[in-house]
């Protein structure tokens, strides 16, 4: 007797026509969502302030007030002046007023005006500061041309500037710092020794243009170091105004190295200055025709 019929079957994991198709994926946005919003000064409805609804909160509190009228940039920055003269760390004024901005530089800068114990701590908070001001880049210029004109030294500015431009940048920007100083007698002389000794070794026209001027100044130190300054240059049109210099000088150690740089250079002393010149040159200099020489 015959069985039943039997179909005949493939593997027991093989789909059937009427198993349902595997789930697909959902499809990708085409667009990443938006980040949420992280201001914090927000509205009262918990939309995030804009700058223009902040600063006009804060000018009606400033009319309010009878305050003139200024803007959070002002505020930002007298807050970091304020940190700073109460003696708060580099590091906290740079967190507070945020890294890189020109505020904070500013308030870095006073670091720089004081001393503390011991002289380790006091090197890392100088190196702090230093590192917080070239991080803020050529927006630390305003900020170090107004502290440079008002600093007992600038030693550290100096550093900062180098390390922040080029060279030819920088020899730029310390001409824009020495055009605020004159000839005039002042009670510290030594930002203008230090601005005029660095550049010293620097050959430009500005340069020399900028630099005589100060071959008059009041305080001999500068004089000292213009002298120097000028004869770098080797430029013959600097003889008159050296000549005039020498005839009016006092020092004698200002002589002695205007009298060194022309007989060095054996520039051609102009005709009308040759006897001034040759009363004014100090021991071990002699005029020989119209050349300054060693006696």
């Amino acid at each position: 007797m015959a069985g039943p019929h039997r179909h005949a079957q493939g593997p027991a994991n093989a789909p059937r026509r009427h198993d349902p198709a595997p789930p697909r994926d959902p499809p990708r946005p085409r667009h990443k969502p938006p980040a949420p919003d992280s201001r914090l000064i927000r509205r009262r409805d918990g939309t995030a302030a804009t700058k223009r609804v902040i600063d006009g909160w804060l000018h009606r509190a400033q009319r309010a007030a009878g305050l003139p009228l200024k803007g959070p940039h002002v505020l930002r920055h007298t807050f970091c002046s304020r940190l700073a003269a109460s003696g708060a760390a580099p590091r906290a004024i740079q967190e507070l007023a945020g890294q890189a901005t020109p505020e904070a530089a500013s308030a870095l800068l006073k670091r720089f005006t004081f001393y503390v114990d011991p002289s380790i701590t006091d090197q890392e908070e100088k190196d702090v500061a230093f590192r917080g001001i070239v991080a803020a880049g050529e927006g630390a210029l305003q900020p170090i041309r107004d502290f440079a004109a008002r600093a007992e030294s600038l030693t550290w500015p100096l550093k900062i500037l180098h390390e922040i431009l080029d060279e030819d940048a920088y020899i730029g920007e310390l001409l824009v710092i020495l055009q605020r100083f004159d000839i005039e007698y002042v009670k510290n002389a030594e930002p203008k020794v230090q601005l005029i000794a660095a550049l010293e070794g620097v050959k430009r026209p500005d340069v020399l243009e900028a630099v005589t001027p100060f071959l008059e100044d009041f305080d001999e130190p500068v004089r000292f170091h213009v002298v120097a300054t000028v004869f770098a240059q080797e430029s013959p049109e600097s003889v008159e105004p050296v000549c005039t210099a020498l005839v009016a000088e006092e020092s004698v150690r200002v002589k002695n190295r205007i009298g060194e740089g022309l007989a060095s250079q054996a520039w051609p002393i102009p005709h009308a200055l040759r006897a001034d010149v040759a009363r004014a040159l100090p021991a071990g200099f002699r005029l020989d025709g119209d050349v300054v020489k060693r006696a």
